[in-house]
């Protein structure tokens, strides 16, 4: 039997709304059976009536229940909504990322996995209450790579369990599964620290064609963390634009370049790639390069990079290993998902190979 879900952050209403439909599946309340009013129901669970309202409405929402005008509210007889499987949303705000495709990828596997649907969605955040209609929805889980305090309130006004997938919100990072951004660029920064490094340069690719506000966070978060180690910070060395092969060209040929370069998302990495082939840049000996993740597509001068992985399958399985909880289901969530990896290719070493720096 489904037991009720008592996590954080979840609606009363849905506890015990899931707590009747954990009853109505395993058959402790029969097909056709009725089922409290909204003031009994209140008045057994000691709850406001709206809430008991609104817990009822979730049962019908769900397929299990059905509401008779003048009669009251009855278990479904139709035993395709008893069984019915849960429908877990994957909500994309970007219509182009292969990072959030090959996350749909792993996501198909846990699913099958617990014997529950996934429905991959593009939508605005105007779009999503009716989505969740549509698609009778009992979850969401939203690949966070541009999500602002306004869809997060579109999200939390939707009165169904969801949750952030991917990058952490410094503000409120218990809504997510993921890493910090923090984190990650934390390690970046101290393993060339330790390499011997001072004069460290950021790249990330901002397409001004898309609002992606993990591109902005990253780039603000290299700039504390430099500060927090008193390093210097070159504004020439710290790109936060979109870099076309020339760009990149024209900043491998300043006579005073870092000794070291931190890629902080793999979009900038076709450009990146293309240009170091053309000009016949060998690395590390020109600069260290380090990215934060990795190139999932095709680039035609691929060059095998140092970088930090992230662990995406893991963070997919625990997302919706945690929102499985928050449904109700006993799962037991993968605890070392968030996990980062140093791979190293060879393009990071101690400064010093180019002349003019220290």
């Amino acid at each position: 039997m489904e037991k009720p879900n008592t996590g954080i952050g979840v609606s009363k209403y849905r506890q015990v709304a899931d707590e009747l439909a954990g009853r109505i599946k395993s058959g402790d309340l029969a097909p056709g059976s009725r089922l409290p009013s909204d003031r009994q129901l209140a008045r057994n669970r000691k709850l406001s009536v709206t809430t008991a309202t609104a817990a009822l409405n979730e049962l019908v929402r769900r397929g299990l229940a059905c509401r008779r005008r003048g009669s009251g509210t009855f278990v479904s007889m139709d035993p395709l909504a008893l069984h019915r499987r849960l429908r877990i949303g994957f909500l994309h705000l970007l219509v182009r990322s292969i990072y959030a495709a090959n996350t749909v990828a792993h996501l198909w596997h846990t699913t099958e996995e617990y014997h529950c649907d996934l429905i991959p969605l593009v939508r605005t955040p105007e779009e999503l209450e009716d989505a969740v209609r549509d698609y009778s929805l009992d979850a969401l889980l939203v690949f966070n790579r541009s999500v602002s305090s306004e869809v997060i309130s579109h999200l939390q006004a939707l009165n169904i369990p969801f949750l952030l997938l991917n990058s952490l919100p410094d503000e409120n990072p218990r809504l997510g599964i993921g890493y910090s951004p923090f984190q990650i660029i934390s390690e970046a920064v101290d393993y060339l620290i330790g390499l011997g490094h001072r004069d460290i340069g950021f790249a990330i690719a901002n397409n001004p064609r898309e609002i992606d506000t993990v591109y902005e966070i990253r780039y603000k978060t290299f700039c504390k963390v430099m500060y927090d180690h008193s390093l210097p910070m070159n504004p020439e060395w710290a790109l936060y634009q979109f870099m076309s092969v020339e760009s990149w060209k024209k900043f491998f040929s300043s006579s005073h370049l870092p000794s070291a370069l931190i890629i902080g998302n793999s979009s900038a990495l076709p450009s990146f790639c293309q240009a170091v082939y053309e000009c016949k840049l060998k690395l590390p000996d020109v600069m260290s390069v380090l990215v934060i993740g990795e190139w999932h597509g095709h680039i035609k001068h691929p060059i095998a990079l140092s970088c930090i992985r992230i662990d995406q399958p893991g963070i997919a399985r625990a997302g919706l290993q945690t929102i499985l909880r928050r449904l109700g289901v006993e799962v037991t969530i993968d605890a070392d998902y968030n996990k980062l990896e140093l791979v190293d290719n060879g393009t990071c070493g101690p400064p010093g190979y180019a002349g003019g720096r220290n």
